[in-house]
């Protein structure tokens, strides 16, 4: 190794730990690697992103002895003047089809660019003169210091100026600080020391949401993980930082004309290339999705502006326009730190730039003044490189147009039952019982009088309150396994209330019990979510082992203070008829408890689409870390979302107490809670197919006994067979979906790419004639 490491010139020290040494070292040990294994062909992607200008000219001359050497080297660079001074052959791709594969000698940088695009590159590299820079600044960052959640990456004791009308470019290798400082400044990543100062304001310890009401716009480093919410549509991104704006929302309830008219001429201002405000973002090209980004943060006229490589992995025609963004925003004012570690980029867009080395401020140039070279030194520290930290990107899901997803919604979940009451027939005829007999049997238990159909609504009730609340948090990526235990605590604060309150007008006492077993819900759905947000325990497990310490308290009541004396039975004594919900049809069992259920699906619905709550919600299940960056309290969602859901299964619980039992007894729910998540991926957490999937259910449970008389010698068990087997066709059939539709979005994108590049290069085409 170090004959070879001498050999080349590498000067990789052999017994060094590899963590400890600088990106550009790093780099050189791949190679010995590679060296040493006798390969005879390489393949670099992007080898001199993370280095300094010096770095890569001495990368480019090792890479150019090698290949002197015999070696076959694959470079893969988006870096047209390396390009050029290194290869031999070119090819080009655009949307992953093959331009061309030409020799280099006597090839430029503009032909190649027009083929990678298929136009003639169209950034503005020149340097334009504007207004002077205010006097007095608008940002001021004094000794600040943050920590990273690794090794690398943390700013310590930066302080800069940030002036009206001003750029400051920030330089640096990967690793440097870039993005840690921009984050720290936005609000997004805590101080561990210093304090940032908005005019004469101290911000330090404002949230991010306070910091965008005061004017400051950030585009974050990764637009797919931090930038916007893939699963929401165009227009819900561009609203959510000033969604609780009054032009916007009224009463948390989102005014869904403004915000089409404003999200409009957004897209037109800002010649975002979609179909329509309600497509997916992520459906669009790269471009267009940090177009949107920009758009956003942008169009609130914002005094200060934070970008972290908001050109990375663009084309030309997007990079141009982020630039035109940039330039105009100064020309009106606006503060801006821009971080790029494109360094042609820096010098031609900055007005000052500052550069870290290992999270310090290695130097301040004025931009007239700067070289790639000069820079170059200051980010290397004089030599020495950081290491490198790679970004991490997040595959995004996509969509199916709006049609086709109702359709495959619906579609999903009826074959699913089809193939599941297939799959219980087969087993009917091996016990040797008829199929169709017993069908008949169980529809007739279920729907064949009024009482039975009654008594297939009264079961499937509880189950239905109960996944509308879990398929709440489930949107917000979140996973209440516990409803069985907030059902059961929602009863006994039901109960608790009826035996506390005996003396309350009739028509109080169950609205006053069904209150209080909400309250109840909620508060046990909050539990798993505050441990979620502040301490980053798991809501799944926390979730279901509060249910068997609801369970526990429930029967410690029964069986202690709310005893009934001489009773063989666990439960309280019947509850007075004022203090039951009364029956609706006599003949029936239906009660009033069905008004509560109605109440529930709309407010379901209405909450999770039509309200401020539900949109922070929905992006929350998108995509968290984005949420935190757009403004949004995460944890405070995780818990209020919880405590929702944990509401929807305590009034479930209050129902089934005071308007079916009549009181509190042990057991009085078999297992809802756990067949509330089922019920709520059978109707594909919509409200409309939770109410027809809990119908199911109630169907099936009150025809058990039919399907027992019937068939004997077969248990009302093999019910809940079917039911099982449904949710695993809905699952498998979720899965199938999600793949065609992921393969389609794929499809969808290229060809909106391919129509945006045929318009640009029309509208390019026009403009020159």
């Amino acid at each position: 190794m170090r004959a070879l490491s001498e050999r080349y010139g590498l000067g990789v020290p052999p017994n060094a730990v590899v963590g400890s040494l600088s990106v550009g070292m790093q780099q050189r040990a791949e190679l010995l690697k590679a060296l040493a294994r006798d390969a005879r062909v390489l393949i670099l992607d992007e080898p001199t992103s993370v280095l300094t200008p010096q770095e890569a000219q001495e990368l480019i001359g090792l890479l150019a002895q090698l290949a002197a050497d015999g070696m076959g080297i694959f470079l893969i660079s988006h870096k047209l003047e390396e390009v050029l001074r290194l290869v031999d052959r070119v090819t080009v791709l655009r949307r992953g089809r093959l331009v061309a594969t030409l020799d280099a000698a006597g090839t430029t940088q503009a032909q190649l660019a027009e083929m990678m695009v298929g136009t003639l590159s169209i950034i503005d590299t020149e340097r334009h003169e504007h207004a002077p820079r205010g006097e007095t600044p608008r940002l001021r960052a004094e000794a600040i210091s943050t920590r990273a959640e690794g090794m690398r990456g943390d700013v310590h004791d930066v302080s800069l100026e940030l002036y009206p009308g001003e750029v400051l470019g920030i330089a640096g290798v990967e690793g440097s600080g870039q993005v840690e400082l921009i984050e720290a400044l936005a609000g997004v990543r805590p101080l561990s020391g210093g304090s940032v100062h908005l005019d004469s304001e101290n911000i330090s310890r404002l949230s991010v949401r306070e910091r965008q009401r005061r004017g400051i716009a950030h585009i974050a480093a990764d637009r797919h993980a931090a930038g916007f919410v893939a699963t929401l549509s165009v227009a819900d991104n561009l609203i959510l930082p000033v969604a609780n704006e009054p032009e916007f929302s009224r009463g948390g309830v989102l005014r869904r004309a403004a915000i089409r008219q404003h999200v409009t001429q957004l897209i037109e201002q800002y010649d975002i290339r979609v179909a329509g405000p309600d497509v997916l973002a992520g459906t669009l090209s790269g471009g267009n999705q940090q177009r949107v980004v920009v758009a956003r943060e942008f169009s609130r006229n914002p005094s200060v502006i934070l970008s972290c490589f908001a050109t990375r992995g663009l084309d030309f025609a997007s990079i141009a326009a982020v630039h035109d963004r940039v330039r105009t925003m100064r020309a009106k004012g606006a503060a801006i730190a821009f971080a790029s570690v494109d360094l042609d980029e820096l010098l031609t867009l900055s007005d000052r730039i500052l550069v870290l080395y290992q999270g310090r401020v290695a130097g301040i140039l004025d931009a007239r003044e700067a070289t790639s070279e000069k820079l170059g030194l200051l980010m290397g520290g004089g030599g020495s490189m950081m290491a490198r930290i790679t970004d991490a990107l997040r595959t995004v899901s996509q969509s199916l147009g709006s049609r086709r997803r109702i359709a495959e919604g619906l579609l999903v979940p009826l074959i699913s039952v089809l193939l599941a009451l297939a799959t219980v027939a087969i087993i009917l005829l091996i016990v040797g019982a008829n199929p169709l007999t017993a069908y008949a049997s169980m529809i007739n238990a279920a729907f064949g009088s009024p009482y039975a159909v009654s008594a297939t609504i009264i079961k499937a009730m509880p189950r239905l309150l109960a996944a509308l609340g879990i398929a709440i948090a489930i949107r917000a990526n979140l996973w209440n396994i516990g409803a069985e235990g907030q059902i059961y605590i929602g009863g006994t604060a039901a109960a608790g209330m009826v035996l506390a309150l005996p003396a309350l007008p009739q028509p109080l006492v169950p609205i006053v019990a069904i209150v209080a077993g909400g309250l109840a819900g909620a508060a046990w759905g909050a539990i798993p979510g505050f441990l979620r947000a502040h301490r980053g325990i798991n809501e799944v497990i926390t979730s279901l082992m509060l249910v068997y310490v609801g369970i526990q308290i429930t029967q410690y009541l029964l069986e202690g203070p709310w005893a009934v004396p001489m009773s063989t039975f666990p439960a309280t004594a019947p509850f007075e008829a004022h203090a039951k919900l009364p029956v609706l049809i006599p003949g029936t069992v239906l009660n009033a408890g069905i008004f509560v259920v109605l109440v529930g699906v709309a407010l379901s619905w209405f909450l999770v689409d039509r309200t401020r709550f539900g949109l922070e919600l929905r992006s929350l299940g998108g995509n968290e870390i984005a949420s935190g960056f757009l403004g949004i309290k995460v944890k405070f969602m995780i818990i209020a979302t919880m405590a929702v859901s944990g509401a929807f299964a305590g009034v479930a619980g209050a129902v089934e107490t005071i308007g079916i039992r009549g009181r509190l007894i042990e057991g009085f729910s078999p297992g809802f809670g756990f067949e509330a998540i089922a019920i709520a991926l059978l109707g594909r957490l919509h409200p409309a197919g939770i109410v027809a999937a809990a119908l199911l259910f109630g169907a099936l449970d009150a025809g058990g006994a039919g399907l027992q008389t019937s068939a004997r010698g077969v248990s009302s068990a093999i019910v809940m067979v079917a039911a099982g087997l449904s949710v695993g066709y809905v699952l498998v059939g979720m899965g199938y979906m999600d793949k065609r539709a992921k393969r389609r979005a794929a499809r969808r994108a290229l060809v909106n790419a391919a129509a945006a590049a045929s318009a640009q290069q029309v509208s390019t085409g026009v403009d020159a004639r």
